[in-house]
């Protein structure tokens, strides 16, 4: 597997997890999936910033990365504004998940349709393999942390 198939699988179980918020009605039940989703969205953000976005190092990425940068950023915020929400305020939290999951699925998307092609056009089958290679071992590692 090479690292795009990798980073594609954890858009789908990030998608998946959404799937699953949206059929959700229990508020609790809700907040329980989002911890997960805020686990899963935190280690993948770390993932592309410390492993993809940096083998994509010259100069025609700079304002690409930056976006995909700022995006995940937005994507931080968001979560932490959920986070940080009181327990009681169902409509509010309905209201940031939605906005949550609208920003990610934009991300991925665009991730998925821009960036990756340039991945492809740039970074050979052998890198790709080194990529993910190390995205499995920072995977390992952080699980164990």
């Amino acid at each position: 597997m090479d690292a795009l198939m990798t980073l594609r699988s954890d858009h789908q179980r990030i998608r998946e997890m959404f799937d699953q918020m949206r059929r959700i009605e229990a508020l609790d039940a809700k907040r329980e999936l989002f911890e997960r989703i805020k686990d899963e969205l935190d280690f993948h953000c770390h993932l592309e910033e410390t492993i993809l976005y940096p083998a994509l190092n010259g100069a025609e990425f700079r304002d690409l990365l930056e976006e995909f940068y700022d995006e995940h950023q937005e994507i931080t915020d968001i979560l932490e504004e959920i986070d940080e929400s009181d327990d009681e305020e169902a409509a509010m939290f309905e209201d940031d998940m939605d906005e949550l999951m609208d920003c990610v699925e934009f991300h991925i998307s665009r991730e998925e349709s821009e960036l990756f092609a340039e991945v492809l056009r740039v970074l050979d089958g052998p890198r790709l393999a080194q990529l993910a290679a190390a995205l499995e071992d920072s995977r390992e590692k952080l699980a164990v942390a």
